[in-house]
């Protein structure tokens, strides 16, 4: 549904957790967008994971796109607290343009489950 995706791989843990943060540096131009989807294994559920869908997380501050400086990166986070316990996590970051020679680019990827 789009050009550009990343989709991790499943994640196991050994702990049930409750709060999922996801940080990452981004240089977003004008004409672009991320978005940060996420899909859990809820604990005890017996569906598969498989067919669970992504939910769509929200920023915690506003985005900074970047303006000029195609080098300038901006830390962004999203977190969603007060989840169902879960003991796997699964996301997918789309990145999308108007212009395909201004595209989003992502580095510094982090991942933080607590219970």
């Amino acid at each position: 549904s789009t050009y550009s995706k990343y989709v991790t791989k499943r994640v196991n843990f050994a702990n049930a957790s409750n709060f999922l943060r996801v940080r990452f540096a981004a240089n977003i131009p004008a004409d672009a967008a991320v978005e940060v989807y996420f899909k859990t294994a809820i604990v005890g559920s017996n569906s598969s994971f498989e067919t669970v869908p992504y939910t769509l997380m929200s920023s915690d501050a506003p985005i900074v796109n970047s303006s000029n400086s195609s080098e300038q990166f901006y830390d962004i986070a999203y977190s969603q607290d007060n989840m169902e316990a879960f003991d796997a996590v699964q996301l997918k970051i789309v990145m999308k343009s108007k212009n395909s020679s201004e595209i989003p680019r992502i580095k510094d990827l982090r991942v933080i489950a607590c219970a």
